[in-house]
């Protein structure tokens, strides 16, 4: 990977700051093109960069061989500007809206920037490979196959959610243009990945959160009835599959160098309810057992209840899911200057 041009969609946003930062303190001599949606300095950027991974500010006209561009990925036009002026040898496609409740609120948008997006980076990669080799690495997501345990690569696509949708949508053109351009590209599905995050409405960022401010963390208890009213109700909790962000941008960097296949999963041992997740948080020893779990329930259900995905990534060392939590909740204390609720109690 040495000496590449390496362009990201997605920079700003959860995993794209970390993945460069980790690809960065490995090949500093590359010339990065980080693509964020706007102009504007991204404050959860400089926390992750400078507090996590010790670089400088992604915003500091100091470094030489970086460039922070604003672009839309839907504006076609700005895009193929950047394509041609940095001509890059890899892309690394992670731009999307990923949250499940908002691509139920806001489709036209979730479709505009994980379907049509998609469309302009594909045809841009296309048009550049004309001129010379570059390859396209497109995230996708585990919720293309829908609810179940154990997915595999022979599992049909089945989303059942409407993010899920726009990105099995956008994964059949990406397999379109794999045939079209010799199979220069790579689709990556990892699971749910979790670590410090800017969108804290996700589950574990959520949690942490809130019991970081010294309240009892909230659960959804799904209640799933046949309107049969002789028939006892059966609640129960999403099941979930997780996937550190410092092991994922590891996994990444290795597929980068030695992945040239048309498609990879990443699962991992960690297979927890949403009940369990909250529990292994409230037995963390920041919060020495002054919180309890509480549960709200609700019938009103718009995400994949049960998954997970058979397939891991041969020897590679996941950091184990209690660890992983320790490291992130220590990570919301100190870089959002919080006060860790046991510490008045001593």
């Amino acid at each position: 990977m040495q000496g590449q041009t390496i362009l990201i969609t997605g920079f700003g946003g959860f995993v794209g700051t970390h993945l460069f930062a980790y690809l960065y303190k490995n090949y500093p001599r590359n010339t990065y093109i980080l693509i964020q949606r706007t102009a504007n300095t991204n404050n959860y950027v400089e926390k992750v960069l400078t507090k996590i991974y010790n670089l400088p500010s992604a915003y500091n006209q100091s470094w030489v061989n970086v460039d922070v561009v604003a672009c839309d990925i839907t504006n076609k036009a700005n895009l193929e500007r950047i394509f041609l002026k940095y001509k890059p040898d890899t892309i690394i496609h992670l731009a999307a809206q990923a949250i499940v409740g908002n691509a139920e609120e806001l489709p036209a948008d979730t479709v505009r920037t994980n379907v049509l997006g998609t469309m302009n980076i594909l045809e841009l990669v296309q048009q550049l490979n004309i001129t010379k080799p570059c390859y396209l690495y497109y995230q996708s997501t585990d919720k293309v196959y829908g609810s179940g345990l154990q997915a595999d690569y022979k599992t049909a696509i089945n989303p059942v959610d409407f993010y899920g949708i726009t990105k099995a949508s956008a994964e059949l053109m990406v397999r379109f243009y794999q045939k079209k351009l010799k199979h220069r590209i790579t689709i990556i599905r990892p699971c749910n990945i979790f670590g410090y995050d800017r969108n804290t409405s996700r589950l574990i960022p959520d949690l942490i959160l809130t019991c970081l401010s010294g309240k009892n963390p909230t659960i959804k208890k799904f209640i799933k009835t046949n309107g049969d009213p002789f028939e006892i109700n059966y609640r129960y909790f999403p099941i979930r599959q997780f996937l550190f962000i410092e092991d994922y941008v590891k996994i990444m960097h290795t597929i980068l160098i030695h992945s040239h296949i048309s498609e990879i999963n990443i699962g991992t041992p960690f297979v927890y309810s949403t009940s369990q997740v909250a529990q292994f948080i409230i037995e963390n020893d920041h919060f020495n057992g002054l919180l309890h779990v509480t549960y709200n329930e609700t019938t009103k259900i718009i995400e994949i209840m049960d998954q997970s995905l058979k397939e891991r990534i041969q020897d590679f060392r996941f950091t184990i899911f209690s660890q992983a939590l320790d490291k992130t909740i220590q990570q919301y204390y100190e870089l959002n200057q919080l006060k860790i609720p046991n510490q008045d109690q001593e």
